[in-house]
């Protein structure tokens, strides 16, 4: 009989609980909004460090809307200057998803309570600045919150 002990054990407890998909540090899904993969505790640190580090530059998660047929973006977080416009966030976006060349993208901008319940959703002109947007709308961890979602523009 094989008997482990210490740092042997350890390991050996931690394979076997990862294996199962238990234990102490459960596994996110990238397919997970940004809200439920991080606290707001984690959340509220990093917009603030990125707001310290870049003053003028608008913090936003962009995630794909729900029931949205498009291709998910390739990265949630992006930093985007306060003198820039939504649709410079909109060209971004188009950059970032495999679109059909009759696929239509439109950018709502999610507010939340305090308590992470959806408030409102809103759709922001592409000429408004982002500094605007960003100071109206951002929600209580530092975030501005955009969701994109695709129609096909020829019926």
């Amino acid at each position: 009989m094989l008997t482990r002990t210490g740092p042997e054990l350890d390991r050996a407890t931690k394979m076997f609980e990862s294996l199962l998909g238990i234990g102490s540090s459960p596994k996110v899904s990238k397919n997970q909004p940004f809200r439920a993969q991080f606290t707001y505790a984690k959340r509220k640190e990093e917009a603030d460090s990125i707001m310290s580090k870049h003053p003028g530059y608008c913090p936003l998660i962009i995630e794909k809307r729900e029931g949205c047929h498009l291709a998910d973006i390739a990265r949630k977080k992006y930093l985007v200057p306060g003198s820039s416009c939504m649709a410079k966030v909109v060209m971004e976006v188009r950059s970032n998803v495999p679109l059909r060349s009759t696929d239509a993208i439109f950018l709502f901008v999610y507010v939340y309570n305090k308590d992470g319940s959806l408030k409102e959703e809103r759709v922001i002109p592409p000429s408004q600045p982002m500094e605007f947007t960003y100071h109206a709308y951002k929600d209580w961890d530092g975030f501005l919150y955009v969701k994109y979602s695709g129609e096909n523009a020829f019926g």
